[in-house]
């Protein structure tokens, strides 16, 4: 895109060659030429919708569950989701309205986004069950660094 409005602008070729030669969609090319484009600054594409939380309510949320995840808390997906909703909703964020409202939570693409936004957090996932025994060998294992944290 960048190249075609380059040569409409500085080599004077005409919208439509520029388009053929380049492959792009003509409109796009005018529309971008003529600075009219709504979501994009001219020569920028931007296919994905814009995040519904801000970049300092999404920064929040990550460091909630980075803490949460020293503590050695999970936290499952829906549990993030659900955390999201609450933020949205008490901060009246405008594009809330794209949460589910019936069950008080965001949408799956929604979290596909956040953590293509934040990789750090990739390792969500749903608890599983374990036995007893296991339980109490991870627990002997992990104590003194939860409490180092806890009582530093």
């Amino acid at each position: 895109m960048k190249k075609a409005m380059h040569a409409v602008r500085q080599c004077n070729v005409s919208h439509k060659k520029a388009a053929e030669q380049f492959v792009v969609p003509c409109q796009t090319l005018r529309r971008h030429v003529a600075g009219t484009n709504k979501y994009a600054p001219p020569g920028e594409i931007k296919l994905d919708r814009p995040p519904v939380l801000r970049p300092d309510m999404e920064d929040d949320v990550k460091e909630h569950v980075l803490l949460l995840e020293s503590m050695l808390f999970g936290v499952s997906q829906q549990t993030l989701k659900k955390l999201a909703f609450q933020i949205a909703t008490k901060n009246n964020v405008a594009g809330a309205k794209q949460f589910n409202a019936e069950k008080s939570s965001a949408g799956r693409y929604w979290l596909q986004g956040f953590l293509k936004r934040n990789p750090k957090l990739s390792a969500i996932r749903t608890a599983e069950g374990t036995s007893i025994a296991v339980q109490a060998g991870s627990v002997k294992k992990a104590l003194p660094s939860f409490l180092t944290f806890i009582f530093p």
